[in-house]
């Protein structure tokens, strides 16, 4: 569909690193404004938002929730953004939308569970 077309920013470009630079006016590359990035995941159950934090297998949890709502209810756990476990009831009325998006690095966001961040626990 014409309007789902991600549009690129000619001042932004990518390095080999995985950074990110924006160009100066004359097309070169600024190394003041260097931003590392990374994939972030957006998983959509029944209207709520989870997001997925790094190193989670998206084929394997495509295969978890196909298999739910193939074989009846079935709880399918992953870890979010903050190194949260969540499981979630999936059924085959259960409406799943799965979206990706470049977003600034977050060394915290790690995927282990054991070390989980974000939240008032967080302030202490």
């Amino acid at each position: 569909m014409p309007g789902n077309r991600r549009v690129r920013n000619p001042l932004l470009k990518r390095n080999a690193s995985g950074y990110v630079l924006r160009m100066t006016d004359n097309g070169e590359a600024s190394g003041m404004s260097e931003t590392r990035t990374m994939v972030r995941t957006q998983v959509t159950v029944d209207d709520v938002r989870f997001l997925l934090a790094q190193g989670q297998d998206l084929d394997a949890l495509k295969g978890a929730i196909e298999a739910a709502v193939r074989s009846g209810p079935r709880f399918v756990e992953f870890i979010v953004v903050g190194n949260r476990s969540v499981s979630v009831l999936m059924s085959e009325g259960t409406k799943v939308v799965i979206s990706v998006d470049t977003v600034e690095f977050d060394h915290r966001d790690n995927g282990d569970d054991s070390a989980p961040f974000g939240g008032a626990y967080d302030l202490l």
